[in-house]
C-alpha cells in the first residue's frame, strides 16, 4: 500500500523570531511537539512524516530532532 508523505517544512533562524521551532510549548519544543501530535493522530500504515530543511549547520537542531524523533 502506498503512503501518504506528510511534510513538515522548518528552519531554525528567522528574520524575525530566530530559533522559534525550538520554543518551548508544554515543555518541549514547538517543532516536537507538533510532530508527537501528528504522530498520535496518523496511522503509521498509511502515513510518513518527512521533515524539510537546509542543509546548513544553523538547522543541525531541527535534523536532530526529527532524527530523534524518528521521520525522515
Amino acid at each position: 500500500m502506498k503512503k501518504n508523505n506528510i511534510i513538515i517544512q522548518c528552519r531554525f533562524l528567522s528574520s524575525r523570531l530566530p530559533g522559534k521551532a525550538m520554543y518551548p510549548l508544554r515543555g518541549i519544543p514547538i517543532l516536537v511537539f507538533l510532530i508527537r501530535r501528528l504522530k498520535h493522530f496518523l496511522s503509521e500504515e498509511y502515513f510518513r512524516l518527512i521533515l524539510a530543511t537546509s542543509d546548513l549547520s544553523q538547522d543541525d537542531p531541527v535534523a536532530a530532532w526529527a532524527k530523534y524523533e524518528g521521520i525522515h
